[in-house]
């Protein structure tokens, strides 16, 4: 009996597993207020007003694949720095990448002027709100530098309790805007962000400051790195995101607020197991530069998430009803007969996102070929199958679960 107490006493005590613990605790208080943030403005707005806003979400996501890129890339290269104890190389790699986003903001900017009516018209939204949806993305965007270093270091506490104040902000500026309808709500996130911009040079505020020497990676290895990681990681975004944009599409405003409410929920599932791969990231990429083994780590994060989301989904199965309206009220009693599928898709979709998280981690990084596969199949199989909300999931689930299986194949396979 002492010798098992010891097992898990041991097992707790592990780098991964107090890590994820930490990261797991602060995300759950996290989703806790980004749920009730959910509820309480999709309440205020209604279901075709919160359609809206879901499909301006899942446009930002999508935008959002350059702070993925960014924090997937800034993380590998901080971990290396902090692996070979160059830590004086940390203020340069932090002011480089602060240079380099402020032109792309600036790029992109144009891109959405020009593009804004086109996508108003797709999506059956007024274009001016695109623009408020890219200040959200330029106002969160330099932060994901912030965010890499703590992820890097490994200052998990720190992190989780910066993204809870964030969350709270979030909150309280979303549910203040609301009243004032969609656009209200756009402000609150813009002003949530800088605030918590802020107060995220808090922790990382001495790797920053120190004296600074020439960065050590060269142009050429961020260049061949960043181009798939780029790739790879718009091919998960899209498999995240896509489905409901071309539901806002196809769908009635009131099947696609549905379909939204779905997309929220099942987040708990991705949210949930999501700790894993963050906490794993910078400690394979670590072990990686060691050359040290990394397998035990992998197969333990697999099956903490299997396990996880398996008793999520079955929740979602056996307690459907209770679930949507604890969270949105009867409103929105339409997302009820779609709950368990929609887990079952998340699930495979989060042990996707993890695998794929695990590849750039040890640079194996053609794995972009199957992530932009499977979204390029999720698109097309949308685009022309979209009889009902069920063939929608199904189609996801499909698709999502031959992309797993691809990645594993390519785990086992494939070459470093």
């Amino acid at each position: 009996m002492n010798r098992f107490l010891q097992k898990i006493k041991d097992a707790l005590m592990h780098p991964l597993a107090k890590g994820s613990l930490i990261i797991l605790v602060g995300s759950m208080l996290a989703n806790v207020g980004a749920y009730a943030y959910h509820v309480l403005v999709g309440r205020l707005l209604g279901p075709v007003i919160y359609g809206e806003f879901s499909a301006l979400l899942s446009l930002f996501y999508i935008i959002n694949i350059g702070s993925g890129v960014v924090q997937t890339i800034l993380a590998k290269f901080f971990s290396q720095l902090r692996a070979r104890k160059l830590l004086q190389e940390v203020p340069t790699l932090f002011w480089g990448a602060f240079r380099y986003i402020s032109v792309a903001v600036l790029i992109g900017m144009v891109f959405v002027v020009i593009s804004a009516n086109a996508l108003g018209e797709f999506l059956h939204i007024s274009s001016s709100y695109f623009i408020w949806l890219y200040f959200i993305f330029v106002s969160f965007i330099f932060s994901v530098i912030n965010i890499s270093i703590m992820q890097s270091f490994q200052l998990f506490l720190a992190s989780s309790v910066v993204t809870n104040i964030g969350m709270l902000l979030r909150l309280v500026f979303g549910v203040l805007g609301a009243p004032f309808g969609l656009i209200g709500v756009l402000i609150g996130n813009i002003i949530s962000n800088v605030i918590s911009y802020v107060i995220n040079f808090v922790p990382i505020w001495g790797l920053i400051r120190v004296k600074s020497k020439p960065l050590s990676i060269s142009k050429a290895d961020a260049a061949v790195y960043s181009v798939p990681t780029l790739l790879a990681t718009l091919g998960t975004i899209a498999l995240y995101s896509q489905d409901v944009l071309l539901v806002k599409h196809f769908f009635s405003a009131y099947e696609a607020g549905i379909y939204a409410s779905l997309a929220v929920l099942g987040k708990v599932i991705f949210y949930t197991s999501a700790a894993l791969g963050f906490v794993m990231f910078p400690m394979i990429v670590e072990k990686k530069e060691r050359k040290e083994s990394y397998h035990g780590m992998v197969l333990s994060a697999l099956g903490a998430v299997v396990a996880l989301s398996s008793i999520l989904t079955l929740g979602y199965f056996m307690a459907p009803a209770f679930i949507v309206r604890i969270m949105y009220g009867t409103a929105f009693d339409g997302a009820i007969p779609f709950m368990g599928l929609f887990g079952i898709f998340i699930t495979f979709f989060t042990l996707v996102n993890l695998l794929t998280t695990i590849f750039l981690a040890i640079g194996r990084t053609r794995v972009w070929v199957i992530s932009m596969g499977g979204a390029l199949t999720q698109g097309v199989g949308l685009w022309f199958f979209h009889a009902s909300l069920y063939q929608v999931i199904h189609i996801n689930i499909g698709v999502t679960f031959i992309t797993l299986m691809a990645l594993l194949v390519y785990y086992r396979y494939g070459k470093d």
